[in-house]
């Protein structure tokens, strides 16, 4: 059973003003992603801090929004719903039915995710069964819950060679520093063959030498 931070940039609704993260913060926040069960003492030794200064960044990053909980991953396979599988729908483009089926299928113990989604299909789901049997059920609660007007495409998920507990997202924003900086530039001192030079006359009658 592994403890994840769920580590976001989403600002919730708070009085206190978010400001840049520095690299403290962001240090921070790799290591509570990675391991949320680490003690402000050994992230304070990581950090080069004290536990009081540990807790307060901790403290802020939850109170401005880049934290918003942690919670346990769990091995589902052992509570006896270990097939999982995407379905994609598509359904009509009504707000009335978009909000009812997105709160129909929130109530379903079965559905783990719901997003809106571009491409072919219209929402994406991720669901949990027991088998195949289970699946089926559950295809046919989520059409129920689309009013008929709704087309669903099951696709199982047959193996997971990773799950990662998030993006690395220190690693994308060092490849961007650095390919947004821009590179310096060389100097460099060229001769001009004098043969090779012709000359040409400046709009205002002075005599200028250009490169052919």
């Amino acid at each position: 059973m592994e403890v994840l931070w769920c580590a976001m940039s989403r600002t919730r609704s708070s009085d206190a003003r978010p400001r840049p993260l520095d690299d403290i913060d962001r240090e921070m926040l790799v290591l509570l992603r990675d391991d949320a069960r680490i003690s402000l003492t050994a992230m304070g030794r990581a950090l080069h801090l004290g536990a009081a200064a540990v807790h307060e960044r901790v403290r802020r990053l939850q109170q401005v929004g880049y934290i918003e909980g942690f919670h346990t991953r769990l091995n589902y396979s052992r509570l006896d719903l270990g097939l999982a599988a995407f379905v994609g729908l598509q359904t009509q483009q009504s707000t009335q039915l978009r909000e009812r089926l997105a709160e129909a299928l929130r109530a379903m113990p079965e559905v783990e995710e719901f997003s809106w989604v571009t491409g072919d299909f219209d929402v994406l789901l991720r669901v949990r069964a027991r088998d195949t049997g289970h699946l089926q059920q559950v295809l046919f609660r989520i059409t129920r819950a689309g009013e008929g007007q709704v087309r669903a495409r099951t696709m199982v998920i047959l193996s997971q060679p990773f799950c990662k507990p998030g993006p690395e997202f220190e690693a994308v924003t060092e490849s961007d520093m650095v390919a947004t900086k821009p590179a310096p530039r060389p100097t460099v001192v060229k001769r001009l063959d004098s043969a090779r030079v012709s000359s040409a006359v400046h709009p205002l009658g002075s005599s200028v030498l250009l490169p052919p």
